[in-house]
């Protein structure tokens, strides 16, 4: 066992058992037998459209290229990417799962793998102009967030010395004797090929900024549903931190990490107790499971793909 995996694990035994010890679990299951069940089912609902909208971003981020697919097939592949984030340890090996599986399928692997890594940065992009847009529709909350507001305007910072390299920096190739040369410069080459097709992202951009709007949404409704009292303007500010922040690999299935962050963030901002914001991650863990149901089918039903 290498030292990352280690601390991994350290960081989930220490997340888990200061969860489990933290919490009254008598009130936490009192708040999940006594949730608003109109509002989750709305909220499952509204979680069933991830998939086709992830499906439909992939299939315009593919559009007009050589490893172009038909929407049936993009669609397949992402449901097995939502199949495979319930066994795997990070999103991103849903991503890896479902960029190689289409880039087979359609003989351009590093144009899948390429597509699929340029959809998360999207998604991340669209996830922090959506807190900056919640913030100016509720300011009130602005004192709240001393160390919040410095920390996402350094990962706006970050995003734009992204783009200024990746609009003008030349074409990079690692030397021909390095292992893994060749896969790692097809690789950027597929990632550059996407700078002469700006509308093409900006399409993508479109549909990334959609699929967050329903994340927010599913999320927010999710909570209300444990606790009617929520703060819609703090909710919908603390949402996008703990998704951005949730996506950093710290433990194993990011175990304890989602709640921590819920209690803190929408502890403080949207006014929950600290039950509520531990029902409402189970209901994401719900939502999960129902979107990997169309995965499972194509799964046990390979022929279909």
């Amino acid at each position: 066992m290498n030292w990352k995996r280690l601390l991994k694990v350290i960081f989930t035994i220490g997340f888990l058992t200061w969860l489990v010890r933290s919490q009254d679990w008598s009130r936490v299951g009192t708040t999940l037998v006594s949730m608003d069940r109109g509002l989750f089912a709305l909220a499952m609902l509204l979680s069933l459209v991830m998939v086709p909208l992830q499906a439909i971003r992939w299939k315009v981020m593919l559009a007009g290229s050589k490893g172009e697919a038909s929407l049936g097939l993009v669609f397949r592949y992402t449901a097995l990417g939502f199949f495979a984030n319930l066994f795997l340890p990070s999103s991103i090996g849903g991503d890896a799962v479902k960029s190689v599986g289409l880039g087979r399928a359609t003989q351009s692997l590093a144009l899948s793998v390429a597509s699929t890594f340029l959809a998360r940065v999207l998604g991340m992009l669209a996830l922090f102009l959506l807190f900056w847009v919640f913030l100016a529709f509720a300011p009130e909350h602005l004192p709240q967030l001393k160390m919040e507001i410095p920390a996402m305007s350094f990962v706006g910072l970050g995003f734009l010395v992204l783009g200024v390299l990746f609009a003008l920096i030349p074409k990079l190739a690692l030397p021909q004797f390095i292992p893994f040369a060749n896969r790692f410069n097809s690789l950027l080459e597929a990632i550059w090929s996407f700078r002469s097709h700006p509308k093409l992202l900006g399409n993508a951009l479109m549909w990334s900024v959609l699929i967050q709007i329903a994340n927010v949404c599913f999320s927010y409704l999710a909570f209300r549903s444990m606790a009617p009292q929520i703060l819609t303007g703090g909710a919908l500010l603390a949402i996008p931190l703990i998704v951005i922040l949730a996506t950093v690999p710290v433990t194993i299935f990011n175990v304890g990490v989602k709640e921590s962050l819920a209690i803190f963030f929408l502890g403080k901002l949207a006014g929950l107790p600290p039950e509520a914001c531990v029902a409402g991650t189970f209901i994401g863990y719900l939502a999960a499971v129902l979107q990997a149901l169309p995965g499972l089918y194509y799964f046990l039903r390979p022929s279909r793909l």
